[in-house]
């Protein structure tokens, strides 16, 4: 791990580590260890990512109502980070957790800020803004 890398760690631990919403999974600590960095996030037992149970399990389809439900609580997680200007890069199927069958959280923020930050934009620029 290169100081720059270090730094970076900080900054988004910092960032990230004060995020406390229902649609987030929250990130507890960035550790350097052993060459390289380990992320803690919350530990929810018996989740799924969306992947898991729609698509690789083949489970049933989802209903409307379940889906928006679904959609709302994500907006809902990103529109708290955009509030304070922090971007969500990794939204993917692999990276929404159902904690319950009606409950979704992003699982790995912090993540691709790190892995990316020097090719990283600011939140305006990818906000759009």
């Amino acid at each position: 791990i290169t100081p720059s890398t270090s730094t970076i760690a900080k900054a988004v631990m910092g960032r990230w580590c004060d995020m406390r919403h229902p649609a987030i999974c929250t990130l507890y600590s960035i550790s350097p260890e052993r060459g390289g960095l380990f992320f803690l996030h919350a530990y929810h037992p018996a989740a799924q990512t969306l992947r898991q149970r729609f698509i690789d399990l083949r489970g049933a389809l989802l209903a409307e109502s379940l889906m928006w439900r679904l959609l709302v609580q994500l907006v809902s997680g990103v529109h708290y980070a955009h509030v304070r200007g922090i971007p969500v890069r990794n939204i993917s199927i692999s990276h929404v957790l159902l904690t319950s069958s009606t409950m979704a959280r992003i699982s790995g923020v912090g993540i691709v800020d790190v892995l990316e930050a020097d090719s990283r934009k600011n939140a305006s620029d990818l906000m759009g803004i």
